[in-house]
């Protein structure tokens, strides 16, 4: 791709730039104003003040008299006439018949500003705008404060476009431009994208050629009465002839009447050369017209055909828009159903989490109750297993022969007299005192082992840390 490329000095106009003009500006098509694109918008006055506050503050403490001191720098420099609170930096690329896509563009004033704010430390940007909404081409207002450093007289830091374009080590305005100028072109050859050189005029024809060819047939008009006006014709005095007092025949002296012959023939001559003038300058008035008429033509064709492209880039763009705000729109319905479906199955999980937790401690409980359980068993089988086999057999055939005796003496049938009533009492008596007695001989005898079994423990231990 190829397009013009421009660096110029903008007006500055910030109400402009971020489109809060009351006026209405005719180049500009407000149905496309949506389009344009603020890379930066910082309010110039904090800007100020984070330069020049610490300097200003620096100066003012020097000042013996207060009326030397200043109160407000951008005050100061905006009433000032030799200073400018900021300059700008209109940048474009391509024109009214051969314009650069938009989201190119967009692409390329933002790698610049990135490598301009990086390129030149002592240019303080605060606000850049991409326009889309202008007849022509894309371009971006690039708005900044100039400032110099290490000043020996006054502020050490303080506004100067050309102090600062010095201190960053060039030689004058121009050939910082071209610097800039070549930083554009860099990126642009990033993006493919060539400079070419306008020189077919009849077919590139801008707005200021257009206005520039009619000020030419103005100027050529003008020449042309000044011409006329300024020639030196003499003035030839009227020649009085004399009458004959006989004939009453006026006559005149003979070389009065060759000077006059001879006069004439000069000043139809000059009349001729004139004449021949005049003729070639309408001539060319009327080649420059048709020129003019042609260029107009070219002009309206060419910005006519710019708007029919640009309607159809935007119209290809308003629809890939519309597509993808029916595909989002398509994705948040099904996104809605999914959020949904994931709700229920929240409010369920819930529940059975709900029911989960009461099982748990139900669970818990349960648990609990069957560690005391076993613990409980683990004492009696303790207690148990701690008993020595023999005790236990011992035990085991004193209560069986018990059990023998009780059979005996409690037949299965009934008491039918007083005797046997107290015969039976009396046996039961003695058989209470047998089980006290098997109860007290096992008792002893499990307190002798369990006595025996920790002097042999006491024992054991006493021989450990000995042989230690």
């Amino acid at each position: 791709m190829k397009f013009s490329m421009s660096i110029t000095k903008g007006l500055g106009n910030q109400k402009h730039n971020n489109r809060t003009q009351k006026e209405t500006t005719k180049n500009v098509n407000h149905d496309l104003t949506f389009l344009n694109v603020t890379l930066l918008d910082e309010n110039i006055r904090n800007v100020y003040h984070e330069l020049f506050d610490p300097s200003l503050e620096k100066y003012n403490a020097k000042q013996k008299r207060s009326d030397r001191k200043i109160k407000d720098y951008y005050s100061k420099i905006a009433n000032s006439k030799q200073e400018k609170l900021f300059h700008e930096l209109v940048v474009s690329i391509g024109n009214i018949d051969n314009a650069i896509r938009g989201d190119i563009a967009n692409e390329i004033y933002t790698e610049f500003l990135k490598r301009f704010s990086d390129n030149n430390p002592q240019m303080r940007v605060f606000g850049a705008y991409i326009h889309h909404d202008e007849i022509g081409t894309v371009h971006m207002h690039l708005d900044y404060v100039p400032f110099s450093v290490d000043n020996k007289r006054g502020l050490e830091t303080r506004v100067s476009n050309d102090k600062a374009i010095e201190q960053m080590g060039y030689r004058n305005w121009t050939d910082w431009k071209d610097r800039q100028f070549e930083t554009l072109e860099k990126i642009c050859h990033e993006h493919n994208i060539e400079r070419v050189n306008m020189n077919n005029h009849s077919r590139h024809i801008s707005v200021e050629s257009y206005k520039k060819e009619q000020r030419m047939i103005e100027s050529l008009q003008n020449d042309l009465e000044h011409t006329l006006k300024s020639q030196d014709l003499p003035v030839v005095e009227p020649i009085k002839p004399r009458v004959n007092r006989i004939t009453k025949k006026k006559t005149v002296p003979y070389d009065e009447y060759l000077a006059l012959l001879e006069h004439n023939r000069e000043q139809s001559d000059k009349i001729n050369t004139l004449e021949k003038q005049i003729a070639l300058q309408k001539a060319q008035i009327c080649s420059l017209t048709d020129e003019k008429e042609k260029y107009k033509q070219i002009y309206l064709n060419t910005r006519k055909k710019s708007y029919i492209e640009e309607n159809g880039r935007l119209e290809a763009y308003l629809e890939r828009l519309e597509n993808i705000n029916n595909s989002l729109s398509y994705k948040s319905s099904a996104q809605e159903e999914k959020l949904k479906e994931a709700e229920k199955d929240r409010d369920v999980l819930k529940k059975e989490l709900h029911e989960v937790r009461k099982e748990n401690e139900r669970l818990k409980i349960s648990i609990c109750r069957i560690k005391d359980i076993l613990e409980d068993m683990e004492y009696i089988l303790n207690r148990i297993i701690s008993v020595p086999e023999n005790i236990l057999t011992r035990m085991y055939e004193r209560i069986s022969g018990i059990r023998e005796r009780v059979s005996r003496l409690y037949p299965t049938r009934e008491v039918k007299n007083i005797e046997d009533r107290k015969q039976a009492v009396r046996q039961k008596q003695m058989y209470n005192s047998e089980i006290d007695e098997l109860l007290y001989e096992t008792r002893e005898e499990v307190k002798a082992y369990q006595t025996k079994e920790r002097e042999k423990n006491i024992a054991r231990q006493q021989e450990r840390g000995m042989s230690r």
